[in-house]
Order: C-alpha cells, then sequence, then structure tokens
C-alpha cells in the first residue's frame, strides 16, 4: 500500500553512496538509517522542540518559601520544622 507522504530519493554519486554504505557498516545501520542520523545531526533537528515549546509556556515551578527550623512545619502536622520535613538523615 503506498505511503500518503511524498518520498524524495536522494541522488548521491555512487562514489559518496559507496562511502555512506561503508559509514553505515562500520556503525552497524542501514544505509538509510545511517542517513537520517546524519542528516538530523547536521540540521540540528531535535524531537522534542515541540514538548520543549508547550514548556516554555507553561508556569513556573513554585517556590516554596524558607522556612525557620524552629517554626511550625507548613505540612500542617504540628511539629517543628525541624522535627517533620527539616529534619537531616544520618548519613550511611
Amino acid at each position: 500500500m503506498p505511503s500518503s507522504k511524498p518520498v524524495y530519493p536522494l541522488r548521491l554519486s555512487p562514489e559518496f553512496r559507496e562511502f555512506l554504505q561503508r559509514k553505515a557498516e562500520e556503525h552497524g545501520l542501514s544505509f538509510n538509517a545511517f542517513v537520517v542520523m546524519m542528516l538530523t545531526r547536521s540540521l540540528g533537528y531535535r524531537p522534542l522542540r515541540r514538548i520543549e515549546k508547550a514548556l516554555a509556556g507553561a508556569s513556573p515551578a513554585r517556590e516554596v518559601p524558607e522556612v525557620a527550623r524552629n517554626a511550625l512545619c507548613p505540612c500542617g502536622s504540628g511539629k517543628k520544622f525541624k522535627r517533620c520535613h527539616g529534619e537531616r538523615r544520618a548519613e550511611g
């Protein structure tokens, strides 16, 4: 079944095609996979570009205000911060 996407064959000189085929074999890739890898690297393609754009418009991470050690813990436990979430774990 033919694909609806257009196919653009590369017109490469026979010498350059042989060179690329040798390099693809060295990397253990098919010719097509190697060419795609090289094109994406040379063009600076980044597949996460859409995600990065979405995150750029997102609100920044909420900043937690600093709590004094002897103040009540903001979690609502009623304990002092130093005994609740501010305790330091003993290093093993």
